[in-house]
């Protein structure tokens, strides 16, 4: 069988709630990347939608494969359907679980970055939130390659501008490619 990447939650290896996907161990949970994204994050309530907001969660690739993936790309495949709202990612450059020096790949246990709550921005995403398109996607390291059983840290930032409309199920999509 060849690698296999799916996305899980992060916040605790029992967590199925994508709001307390905020870092930590990862979760036991998939998602799936067409429908996750409006479920990724809470409804915009009128006081954000106002005000603007800006929230975080973590969701980790997981290659529940027998092969390693290698040159691994991610995206956000559509945008959010609000014109008010947008969506930026960032790859967690941190996750070393300490078999590997020049691996940031993590096993299941390992524990990195929790944000104490999702207003609050991750320090481990060096990569930098840019709203990564098909034409500017986010190449994982070159030399990364998702071993059978591992996974590698991506946090997810959702912008909401200030004034937003109300936007009924705003919804977007990520994707990955991988050999």
């Amino acid at each position: 069988m060849a690698a296999i990447l799916e996305y899980r939650l992060t916040g605790g290896s029992t967590n199925s709630d994508p709001n307390n996907s905020l870092g930590g161990v990862m979760s036991d949970t998939s998602i799936d990347s067409s429908t996750a994204m409006n479920n990724l994050f809470d409804n915009v309530t009128p006081d954000e939608a106002s005000n603007g907001d800006v929230e975080y969660r973590a969701i980790d690739l997981y290659n529940s494969g027998d092969a390693s993936g290698e040159l691994i790309e991610m995206w956000i495949d559509s945008k959010t359907s609000s014109p008010d709202t947008q969506l930026e990612i960032a790859y967690d450059d941190s996750a070393k679980d300490g078999s590997d020096a020049d691996s940031e790949c993590h096993t299941s246990s390992w524990s990195g970055e929790a944000v104490a709550d999702e207003g609050t921005a991750p320090s481990n995403s060096t990569s930098g939130f840019i709203q990564h398109l098909s034409d500017s996607k986010l190449a994982m390291p070159t030399s990364q390659k998702i071993p059978p059983s591992e996974a590698v840290r991506v946090w997810v930032k959702r912008v909401v501008d200030s004034g937003a409309a109300n936007t009924p199920s705003d919804s977007a999509t990520l994707a990955i490619q991988y050999a």
